[in-house]
């Protein structure tokens, strides 16, 4: 008889570990990691901790998994967006920004915390990988390594205004958001010229 997990058995590893990530979120909005118990992280769950310790050592290790998760997704959506081929990138952009608004809390946290090193590595390696063929509008005959100085202007650049966006809990849409990056930031990353008024 196979030692292999069922798909019944997967399904509710994942939807344990999906209660226990979504329930410590909550938690770490009113107090820090550090003073989150194993206790009080069931009880929101409404899991024991047998249950817990099936699946983690400790919280710290799951906090771990969530932030390895959704970095693996974060930099899925980026690549899908920076190697969109089509000349209008804005839906793709906008399904990445509707991800980060709908993992905001988390994804700002590792944006913000130490040690956010490799979000932050790992999504320049993503844009840089893509976009260094194709050099600032503004600088075309630079050198590619001073075209690389200016790709980090634009995207770091780019990254702040997603995160304050966040930070101020998204007053605006993904569309709208997408529509204004797109319009007046993205271009000079693509080697296109800016647009404005209400034209495509």
């Amino acid at each position: 008889m196979s030692d292999k997990p069922s798909k019944k058995q997967d399904l509710r590893a994942r939807y344990t570990k999906q209660i226990l990530g979504e329930s410590l979120l909550q938690l770490l909005e009113e107090k820090p990691l550090g003073k989150i118990t194993v206790k009080e992280l069931c009880a929101a769950a409404d899991i024991n901790r047998a249950t817990f310790y099936a699946h983690f050592s400790d919280i710290y290790e799951l906090m771990d998994e969530m932030k390895k998760e959704l970095e693996k997704n974060v930099l899925e959506h980026m690549e899908k967006w920076v190697s969109d081929t089509r000349l209008d990138k804005r839906e793709s952009l906008t399904e990445y920004l509707r991800f980060t608004r709908e993992n905001a809390f988390l994804y700002l946290l590792m944006r913000e915390e130490n040690g956010a090193d490799s979000l932050r590595s790992h999504t320049w390696e993503v844009v840089k990988r893509h976009q260094l063929s194709h050099p600032p509008v503004s600088a075309p005959q630079l050198p590619e390594n001073q075209q690389e100085y200016l790709l980090v202007f634009y995207t770091y650049g780019i990254t702040q205004v997603i995160d304050e966006w966040l930070r101020q809990d998204a007053p605006i849409s993904a569309h709208e958001l997408a529509d204004m990056l797109y319009r007046y930031c993205i271009p000079e990353m693509q080697g296109r010229p800016l647009s404005g008024g209400n034209g495509p």
